[in-house]
């Protein structure tokens, strides 16, 4: 019977120390998920601009290609002087170009956005650091 209460008596220990290792974990996911939490509300700004910039990049092209370029070729259409090949080149011709333009502005805004999610992630790495 001594012996089963020696070997409780470490059981007892070994759990304390484990509680104080959680507490510590704990308050370390506690303070990252602050730091985190105030990072994303000391850039609010900077979130808000890239959402509002994605959404009037798709805006911008959902409008092209579902009222402006379907009015120009209707226009087109319409003029019975331009041959039929000489429209679909042309169609053909403004599409690349818009593709090209939208995909300029894609390439800006994942530049802008990379930036921003590099300069958020050392942010949270300098506070891990810390920890």
């Amino acid at each position: 019977m001594a012996r089963g209460n020696c070997f409780n008596a470490f059981d007892e220990i070994s759990s304390k120390s484990s509680y104080r290792k959680k507490d510590y974990a704990m308050q370390s996911l506690y303070e990252y998920e602050s730091h985190y939490l105030n990072l994303i509300k000391n850039h609010s700004k900077e979130i808000a601009f890239i959402e509002s910039m994605l959404k009037d990049f798709r805006d911008e092209q959902e409008e092209f290609y579902k009222k402006a370029l379907p009015e120009i070729a209707q226009k087109l259409a319409e003029d019975n002087a331009i041959d039929p090949e000489m429209r679909r080149a042309c169609l053909d011709r403004l599409t690349k170009n818009m593709e090209r333009s939208f995909s300029l502005s894609e390439n800006l805004i994942k530049g802008f956005l990379t930036k921003k999610l590099e300069e958020f992630h050392n942010e949270l790495l300098k506070k891990i650091e810390s920890l």
